[in-house]
């Protein structure tokens, strides 16, 4: 059985492959699989947390870095803005943070780069204690284009927009219309949730509730049997749009991770035909994970959308 990696090797090589534009963070987190399942919840924090303040954190790291890391290096670059993050953003104790992505570098084979990350890490702990560091706010975790036409088209509501941005997602759930009420199962999540679970209907969406906290995906009642998924409230609003008409045929493309796809099925089972497209392999498994689930018919297919004479033969699928 192959060595797992920890919480922060995981996440630097899922970040090297961003910063290279080979994926997206929501395909590239498969790279957590090789991880501990005791630091997987953490690798996943890093993931996002450094992605989420990516712009602030690199701005902080130039004010202690005397001349910019080469291109070869980036790996080097992503472990000093990870134990940046864990100082600023995370309960994880300082010398935990400071150590455990000092010793990261092992891995990466560049043990000469110890002494730098060390350093960088320690000059910023102390910058910490001595209150010289800038606090983060919303809008530097925003690139700067971003924050420049934003400024631009809605000054007066910008520091509003920056900060809704960068706020958590609530953690909604989909209900599957043809088997379940939303009443009904509201009564059933409240009941396994505890007292300190507490759930309400979305505003907008019919089919959507939303939980106070996030929870394990699989144990949540019915999960297993396609009753409930998780979906954003937002991305619920999509099937209703369509208008579904028994017969139709329907195509949804750049389709992963499926929570739409399925959303078209569950709203109208006979269809004449639907239609699963993305370019990413690795998310297709997800898809067709979601759809047999759901026990949801539908064609996947690997494809580029932008594409269509590369994969669809011009007869009907």
């Amino acid at each position: 059985m192959p060595k797992k990696i920890n919480a922060r090797i995981a996440t630097v090589k899922v970040l090297l492959r961003l910063l290279k534009q080979q994926g997206s963070l929501a395909s590239e987190l498969v790279i957590l699989n090789d991880v501990d399942e005791k630091e997987r919840r953490l690798a996943q924090e890093l993931c996002y947390g450094v992605c989420r303040w990516y712009f602030f954190l690199e701005d902080t790291l130039n004010t202690f870095v005397a001349k910019p890391l080469k291109e070869k290096d980036r790996d080097i670059k992503l472990l000093m803005l990870l134990g940046i993050y864990q100082l600023q953003f995370t309960r994880v104790a300082p010398h935990a943070a400071i150590n455990e992505t000092v010793n990261a570098v092992v891995f990466f084979r560049k043990q000469w780069a110890k002494k730098l990350i060390n350093g960088v890490l320690r000059s910023f702990q102390r910058s910490q204690e001595q209150a010289t560091v800038i606090a983060p706010n919303a809008k530097q975790s925003h690139p700067q284009w971003m924050q420049n036409m934003i400024g631009q088209s809605w000054s007066e509501h910008a520091a509003a927009i920056f900060l809704a941005n960068n706020e958590y997602p609530p953690f909604s759930l989909r209900l599957h219309c043809q088997k379940i009420s939303v009443d009904k199962y509201l009564t059933t999540i409240s009941e396994q949730g505890g007292d300190d679970v507490s759930v309400a209907k979305t505003p907008y969406s019919d089919v959507g509730i939303t939980l106070n906290k996030a929870v394990d995906v699989t144990s949540l009642a019915g999960f297993t049997d396609g009753i409930v998924s998780v979906q954003d409230e937002a991305a619920q609003l999509a099937a209703p749009l369509l208008q579904l008409k028994p017969q139709q045929r329907v195509l949804d493309a750049c389709c992963a991770p499926g929570g739409k796809t399925c959303h078209i099925g569950e709203m109208q089972p006979d269809l004449a035909a639907l239609v699963a497209v993305d370019l990413d392999a690795r998310r297709l498994v997800r898809v067709e994970e979601n759809l047999a689930r759901q026990q949801i018919a539908a064609k996947v297919i690997r494809g580029d959308a932008t594409q269509p004479s590369s994969w669809w033969g011009g007869a009907a699928i």
